[in-house]
């Protein structure tokens, strides 16, 4: 009852906020085509991971870890449902396969599970009243769930006595390291997935296009950027050339998609909220981009882009499209983009009959090095506070994450109802079966050596291995910084909501480039921003951020 009234009054406070992360829309971009996937390199993880563990291991750890349980030491006389809930839509079939699922769990544990899902509508809503009202035992999370935040007010379970005991060997193979990351104010609610993998931002593009009107690639440089997209409206191409979206009321430093080309001017640098970034070779040092004239820059350039049309004036009021491409709406996507989501449109481009096209892939990460694994909690699990079992939770998905027989039942279903296996070992969907690949949406489950593979996953595995090999020359190498920290904002809850209200409404139009005069607008929106609470926010964001790096030891410079 504690728990519940401290999540339902924050939840209430932060009605608005848990909406403003920056790229919100993008949120569900980043998750649902995540799917198409391989396994990653396992050399260079590995040194990722003895990076963190280097990085996290400070003093956090338990050093005790208690004797893994047997059965027999878990009184399993009654049968227990436990409730699973996905973030994501229910496939038409899954009753066949949870089915299959319980016959196993019932034999060896004398349990079941049920599926429930989310859908993409209100996600995060649903989600949070499932915590309130205790509606489930295990959970999908992530940092884009705001797993830390969560955790934080008690929303989850306590597992550092928990799953050494009843999840002995899921936990040995998540690894000091990455259950370190995972840790919230010393402790540890949640395990990631066993398959890291590289979702760096990149551009995606329609190279058969530059091809066909002797233009540049838009890769390398800005000049390359302008080259492409400006020479297709020189060449009368008439389609829409780029796809731009508002990111809402946000607090990030960045707004609108179009502003990830931005990318190009600032190598080395990842953005953060409120106008911050940080150099890779130093990440403590934090630099103000609103204030900087280089922003003003950055708008007038924005600004020469919209006005030669490079995208639609009412981009602001833009549906989200997942899928911009293949359905022409673009001719690249550039923001909210990773490997994986190269792959997808592909195939989604066979799909539609678009034989002659060729899809580039560029990650950002040439130009600077910046490359590094998504975070451990990108795609982790969670006991809900409340779960009456949380021992045979825990001893289930062991047996779901360590078993590949179950682990293939679960995250493709069938064997010759859903899916079948060519003469390579390759997976392949029965047409209209009703449960594809990782039809549940189960990331969280995901175990590299175990995962079924696509024939696409060939080239997946190439940019993986591409992206390990950037990331391993830089200061901390393939050690995920960004994604690492969570911000505390309860204190000042009401100046990040007014701070983003100004963002939503004066900051998008800047970087849309709808302004008339790019350094009244500029000056206009840094006067609001700061009446707005600026500088509270951003006192208290670079006081936390400090404290991170000290942590875990990025504290480094070169």
């Amino acid at each position: 009852m504690k728990f519940a009234k401290k999540l339902a009054a924050l939840l209430i406070a932060a009605a608005l906020v848990f909406s403003l992360a920056a790229c919100t829309q993008q949120a569900i971009v980043e998750t649902e085509e995540e799917v198409k996937t391989t396994e990653a390199p396992k050399e260079e993880t590995t040194k990722a991971t003895e990076t963190e563990t280097e990085k996290a291991d400070d003093g956090n750890a338990e050093t005790d870890a208690p004797e893994p349980a047997n059965d027999s030491d878990v009184d399993l006389s009654e049968t227990v449902n436990l409730v699973v809930y996905m973030v994501g839509e229910e496939p038409e079939d899954v009753d066949t396969v949870e089915a299959a699922i319980n016959e196993k769990l019932l034999e060896k544990f004398n349990t079941t599970i049920e599926f429930q899902f989310s859908t993409w509508t209100d996600y995060k809503n649903k989600y949070n009243n499932m915590l309130t009202t205790h509606g489930a035992d295990l959970a999908y999370t992530a940092m884009w769930m705001d797993y830390q935040t969560l955790a934080d007010v008690g929303a989850f379970m306590e597992l550092d006595d928990l799953m050494p005991k009843y999840a002995p060997e899921l936990y040995e193979a998540c690894g000091e390291g990455a259950l370190n990351s995972c840790r919230v104010n010393g402790k540890l609610y949640c395990f990631p997935n066993l398959w890291p993998e590289y979702v760096n931002q990149g551009i995606g593009w329609r190279h058969d296009l530059a091809v066909k009107y002797n233009i540049p690639d838009p890769i390398d440089s800005m000049e390359n950027v302008e080259g492409y997209f400006q020479g297709l409206i020189d060449n009368g191409y008439e389609g829409d050339i780029l796809y731009n979206l508002g990111s809402g009321a946000s607090v990030g430093t960045y707004a609108t998609s179009a502003s990830a080309l931005l990318r190009y001017n600032h190598p080395g640098k990842d953005a953060l909220s409120y106008g911050f970034m940080y150099d890779m070779d130093n990440p403590r040092q934090l630099v103000d981009y609103w204030h900087s004239d280089e922003f003003v820059e950055d708008m007038k350039l924005m600004k020469k882009w919209a006005d030669a049309g490079w995208w639609s004036r009412s981009f602001l009021s833009a549906e989200n499209d997942t899928e911009a491409l293949v359905h022409e709406k673009t001719t690249a996507v550039i923001d909210g983009t990773n490997a994986n989501k190269w792959v997808s449109w592909c195939n989604g481009a066979k799909s539609a009959g678009f034989d002659d096209w060729e899809i580039g892939w560029w990650e950002y990460a040439n130009m600077d090095n910046n490359a590094y694994p998504a975070h451990p909690t990108q795609n982790a699990t969670v006991i809900v506070n409340g779960c009456k079992y949380p021992e045979r939770a825990l001893m289930v998905v062991n047996y779901i994450m360590m078993d590949k027989e179950m682990n293939d039942l679960v995250q493709c279903g069938i064997e010759g109802v859903h899916y079948t296996l060519d003469e390579n070992g390759f997976y392949h969907a029965i047409e209209n079966s009703g449960y594809g690949y990782e039809a549940c949406d189960t990331w969280n489950w995901r175990n590299g050596d175990f995962k079924l593979q696509q024939e696409t996953d060939v080239q997946l595995q190439k940019s993986f291995d591409h992206s390990a090999e950037l990331g391993s020359h830089t200061l901390y190498p393939n050690v995920n910084i960004t994604q690492g920290f969570n911000e505390s904002y309860i204190e000042y809850e009401a100046e990040r909501t007014a701070v983003a209200n100004v963002c939503d409404q004066y900051l998008n139009p800047l970087f849309g480039g709808l302004v008339d005069d790019v350094d009244a607008a500029v000056a206009e929106f840094l006067e609001k921003v700061d009446a707005a609470g600026l500088q509270v926010c951003a006192d208290a964001y670079k006081a936390q951020w400090e404290a991170y790096c000290d942590e875990f030891g990025y504290t480094a410079s070169r």
